[in-house]
């Protein structure tokens, strides 16, 4: 299995509430599974979206190399359309606990810091901060500051 992706282009002041939600319906999903109108809507837009991907000679191009790298059977889409029609949601339900982990993911978010960290700090996951080149930014030292004085 490949990577999980979900984002959002979201306000700032919506950064929190927004991965709030979709780690509840992740979750959601792992606990109750689908629901039948979000199945059927999964079948029909992924069978839907597939057609279109052949449209042009580039994209069909494109196609056959993909069958020809991954040496796939000729008949790969009827396959994958089999696959798909014949998906429950007790499947879906069964691959959501197994490859939707919560506990496990990494969520990167991209924002104005000094907009989104301190609410973010309140959803209790561990923020490490990233320089432009992905790597941790060490915590500047803290100065002393002198102590208020007493009145």
């Amino acid at each position: 299995a490949g990577p999980f992706v979900s984002q959002a282009g979201v306000k700032g002041t919506a950064t929190d509430s927004s991965l709030f939600e979709m780690i509840k319906e992740i979750n959601k999903y792992r606990a109750e599974g689908i629901t039948d109108e979000e199945l059927e809507f999964t079948k029909k837009s992924i069978g839907q979206s597939e057609a279109l991907e052949y449209e042009t000679l580039e994209q069909k191009a494109g196609f056959l190399n993909q069958i020809q790298k991954y040496n796939l059977p000729s008949n790969y889409v009827e396959q994958q359309q089999a696959i798909l029609n014949a998906l429950t949601k007790e499947q879906v339900k069964a691959l959501a606990g197994k490859y939707l982990p919560v506990e496990n993911m990494v969520i990167l978010v991209v924002g104005d810091k000094a907009k989104i960290k301190k609410p973010l700090q309140r959803l209790g996951y561990e923020i490490v901060e990233l320089d432009t080149k992905g790597e941790p930014v060490a915590d500047k030292p803290k100065t002393k500051e002198s102590p208020a004085p007493w009145r």
